[in-house]
C-alpha cells in the first residue's frame, strides 16, 4: 500500500483517545451524573481541547450510569473573536453554528432569541433524558453579557422541562471569569456555569507517552486493517520488533531536557508533530539526535505558556 492510497492529512489529524481525554471524560460524567449544570474546561494552547471536544460529543450521547445508560443530546459551537457583539449577532452566532436556515437573514434579536430557543429544545427533545449538552470552544472569548443570555437560553429550556447542559471550554484564561464573577450580581451565571472546572493536561507521566505511542503500534482502524501506522512507515523496523511504545521513555526524557520546566508536560500537538517526524526519518539512535526532533517541533516556545500554570 503506497503513500498516495491513504489520506495522511486524515491519518494525522483524527482524534484518538488519550489519558488526558479520559480523565476529562470522567469529570465530565460525573458533573452529568450528579445533576450538575456546567462546568470549564480549560487547557494550555495545542494541548488538544478541541479534539476532546470531538470525542466527548459523540462519548456523552450515551455512558453507563450506576444503574442503566445516561442518554443526552450532544453540540459543539466554536465562539468568534470579535471586538464588540450585539445581542442580535450573539442569537445570530448560534443560529449560525447550528447550520440553522434562519441564520443570516435580517430580523430582530427577540425574533433569532426565539428561533435559538426552539432550536435548541429540540435538540434536547431529541434525547429521552430532554437533556442537552452543549459544548463551546474557545469559551475564553465570551464576554459577561453573554454568558448572562446562555443563562437566559438555560432558565427557558428549564422552564419548559428540557435540561441544558454548559461546558465552557477553552485557555486558562477562563480562571479568569471565577473572580469577576464573584459576588451576588453574577451568582446566577457563576453557580450555573462554573462551579466545577477541569484543567486538561498534556503528557507528563511515562505511562502517558506509553498509552498514546502504543496507539501508533496498535491501531489498524486507519489504513483499511492491513496495519498499523507504525508498520505502515517502519516496515522493517516493526517486522523486526521495533515499537515506538518502547521509546516512551526516549521521548520523554528528550522533551523533558529540551525545555526543563517546574511542572512538566507536552502538548499534544508537539507530541504528534515528534512521533511523525519519527516514522518519515526513523527512529534516533541516541538520545541527543532526538532532542533535535523535539527543537524541530517548536517545543520550546511553549516553555513560557506553560511555566507556572496551575497543576
Amino acid at each position: 500500500m503506497g503513500m498516495s492510497q491513504i489520506d495522511e492529512t486524515k491519518l494525522w489529524n483524527t482524534a484518538f483517545s488519550t489519558p488526558m481525554m479520559m480523565d476529562a471524560y470522567e469529570w465530565a460524567t460525573r458533573l452529568i451524573m450528579g445533576g450538575h449544570t456546567g462546568g470549564v474546561l480549560y487547557a494550555p494552547t495545542r494541548t488538544g481541547k478541541t479534539k476532546t471536544i470531538e470525542l466527548m460529543v459523540e462519548e456523552l450521547k450515551q455512558f453507563q450510569g450506576p444503574r442503566s445508560p445516561i442518554e443526552s443530546g450532544t453540540a459543539w459551537v466554536v465562539a468568534r473573536d470579535r471586538l464588540v457583539m450585539s445581542e442580535g449577532g450573539f442569537w445570530d452566532w448560534l443560529l449560525q453554528e447550528f447550520g440553522h436556515q434562519a441564520a443570516g437573514l435580517r430580523s430582530s434579536p427577540s425574533v433569532k432569541r426565539h428561533l435559538v430557543y426552539e432550536y435548541v429544545k429540540g435538540l434536547a427533545r431529541s434525547s429521552p433524558s430532554g437533556r442537552l449538552i452543549l459544548f463551546v470552544d474557545e469559551a475564553q472569548i465570551l464576554v459577561l453579557v453573554e454568558l448572562g443570555w446562555f443563562a437566559d437560553l438555560f432558565n427557558a429550556l428549564n422552564k419548559d422541562g428540557f435540561e441544558l447542559i454548559l461546558f465552557l471550554v477553552g485557555s486558562y484564561h477562563l480562571r479568569e471569569w471565577i473572580q469577576e464573577l464573584a459576588g451576588k450580581r453574577h451568582e446566577h451565571v457563576r453557580s450555573r456555569f462554573f462551579a466545577n472546572e477541569h484543567r486538561l493536561t498534556g503528557l507528563r507521566t511515562l505511562s502517558h507517552f506509553q498509552r498514546c505511542l502504543r496507539r501508533f503500534d496498535v491501531d489498524r482502524s486507519l489504513l483499511q486493517g492491513k496495519g498499523s501506522i507504525t508498520e505502515f512507515y517502519l516496515p522493517e523496523w516493526y517486522g523486526s520488533g521495533g515499537r515506538l511504545e518502547k521509546q516512551a521513555d526516549l521521548f520523554r526524557q528528550g522533551f523533558k531536557q529540551v525545555a526543563p520546566m517546574q511542572d512538566f508536560e507536552v502538548p499534544m500537538a508537539y507530541f504528534i508533530r515528534a512521533v511523525r517526524q519519527v516514522l518519515n526519518d526513523g527512529v534516533p539512535s541516541d538520545l541527543e539526535q532526538f532532542k533535535d526532533i523535539v527543537t524541530d517541533t517548536g517545543y520550546l516556545k511553549v516553555k513560557l505558556t506553560l511555566d507556572g500554570l496551575p497543576a
